[in-house]
C-alpha cells in the first residue's frame, strides 16, 4: 500500500487480456487482413502465451519502477534508498534482565552462556561468574538469544527455569529480579520510510521540531514516539516513548541524550533534557449484550482483545487525546451489543502527556434477542 497518503500510481496499466488484443490485431494486420484468429486457433493461443510473457515482464518492471519511490519501496529495496540517504534501517535489539541466583554456599562456576527460559523465550548469561565459598546470592546480567521485542515484560520472578539444572548442584533455585526490557525488533518498513522522510533534517543542526525527531529516533531502536518541547528559549525536553507505549530505559535515554547533545546536532547554547511523558491516567467502565444467535466465549474474547488493542493505541503516541470513539468502533466490531462507555466524551491532554489506562471494568450484561 502506498505511504503518506498518496494515491496508488502504476508505470504499467495494461493487461494480459490488453496485450492479447494488441498482438493478435498486430497478428492480423500484418496477414493483410485476410486472416482472422478465432479462439481455439493455435495461432491465437501461442499469442496467448506471448502476451502472459510480456504482461509477467511489465508487471516486473512496473513493481522494480516503484520500488525506487518512498511511498512504495520496501524490505531490501527500501534498505537501498534509506542508504543513499545516509539513514540505514534501525536493527533490532534483544531483551536483557538480571538473574539472581541463590547458592548453597560451595564455591563454583556459572559459565557465559548459561541458559534460562520462560515459554519460548530463551536468555543466556553475559559473563562467566565465579561464586566464591559462603555466597548465598550472586547476579548475573542475562540477554535474550533472539532478537526482537517479545521477551519483554516477563515480570521480577518468572524466570525461574535453568535450561541444564542439573549442572548447577550447588544453585537452589534462580529468578530474574528485573523486568525483561530493551528487545526491539527491526525497524518495520512504514517506520524506517517514515524516518527517511525525515532525513533531510540531519544535514542541519537540530532545531527544527522534525530534526530533534529524526535525531531521537535514530539513537535507538526502540525508540517509537518523540516530542520536542521548548518551553523557553534555549531550552529543549525531549519527551520519549518506547514501543508498545512503555517508558524509555535509562539506557535508551542515554544514547539519544548523546546524539542529540553532541555538537554537530545541537544549536550552540542549546541545553537538553530527555524525559518520560507526563501520565494522565483514565478509567474503563463498558457494559454489553449478545445477541442469541452470538456464540458469547468468542464475544468476550474479542471484547477483551479490542479493549487491548485500545488502550496500546491509545498510549502509543504522546499527546493522543482520550477518544472513546475509537473503542466504540473497536468493540462493535467485536459484536457488542446495546454498548455503553465511560468516559463517552473525547478529553484532550497536553502534547507532553501520555493517556494511560489504570481500571479497566468491562460488565457482560446478559444474552438478547432483538
Amino acid at each position: 500500500m502506498t505511504r503518506f497518503n498518496l494515491p496508488d500510481n502504476d508505470f504499467v496499466d495494461d493487461t494480459v487480456e490488453d496485450l492479447e488484443t494488441y498482438a493478435v490485431n498486430l497478428f492480423e494486420s500484418e496477414m493483410g487482413g485476410t486472416v482472422r484468429l478465432e479462439d481455439g486457433d493455435p495461432r491465437r493461443n501461442v499469442l496467448k502465451t506471448v502476451a502472459m510473457v510480456g504482461y509477467m515482464i511489465l508487471n516486473n518492471i512496473n513493481y522494480v519502477g516503484k520500488q525506487n519511490r518512498l511511498s512504495d519501496a520496501e524490505d531490501i529495496y527500501l534498505d537501498f534508498y534509506g542508504n543513499s540517504k545516509n539513514t540505514p534501517r534501525k536493527e533490532g535489539k534483544p531483551a536483557v534482565t538480571i538473574l539472581q541466583f541463590e547458592c548453597d554456599g560451595e564455591p563454583f562456576i556459572i559459565p557465559k552462556g548459561t541458559e534460562v527460559y520462560i515459554n519460548e523465550h530463551f536468555f543466556a548469561a553475559d559473563v562467566e561468574t565465579v561464586v566464591e565459598q559462603y555466597t548465598e546470592f550472586v547476579e548475573v546480567p542475562f540477554t535474550a538469544t533472539e532478537i526482537g521485542s517479545g521477551a519483554n515484560g516477563f515480570l521480577p520472578g518468572q524466570i525461574t527455569e535453568l535450561v541444564s539444572p542439573d549442572e548447577f548442584e550447588h544453585v537452589l533455585s534462580v529468578q530474574n529480579i528485573m523486568k525483561t526490557t530493551g528487545g526491539t525488533d527491526i525497524e518495520s518498513d512504514d517506520d524506517y520510510a517514515a524516518r527517511i522522510q525525515l532525513s533531510g533534517n540531519q544535514f542541519a543542526t537540530a532545531g527544527p521540531e522534525e530534526a530533534w525527531i529524526f535525531h531521537a529516533k535514530s539513537a535507538d531502536g526502540g525508540i517509537f514516539d518523540v516530542y520536542p518541547d521548548v518551553p523557553e528559549a534555549n531550552i529543549v525536553n525531549l519527551y520519549l516513548l518506547a514501543t508498545g507505549g512503555e517508558f524509555t530505559t535509562e539506557a535508551q535515554k542515554k544514547a539519544v541524550l548523546d546524539v542529540c547533545n553532541d555538537k554537530t546536532i545541537r544549536p550552540m547554547g542549546d541545553l537538553v533534557s530527555v524525559l518520560d511523558p507526563i501520565t494522565v491516567s483514565y478509567n474503563i467502565d463498558i457494559s454489553y449484550y449478545c445477541e442469541v444467535t452470538q456464540d458469547v466465549d468468542l464475544v468476550q474474547k474479542a471484547i477483551e482483545n479490542a479493549v487491548t488493542e485500545y488502550v496500546l493505541w491509545q498510549k502509543s503516541k504522546i499527546g493522543r487525546g482520550i477518544d472513546p470513539t475509537q473503542l466504540l468502533s473497536l468493540l462493535q466490531i467485536a459484536g457488542a451489543q446495546r454498548l455503553t462507555v465511560s468516559p463517552n466524551v473525547y478529553q484532550a491532554i497536553g502534547k507532553n502527556e501520555l493517556a494511560v489506562a489504570k481500571d479497566i471494568n468491562i460488565n457482560f450484561k446478559g444474552v438478547i434477542n432483538d
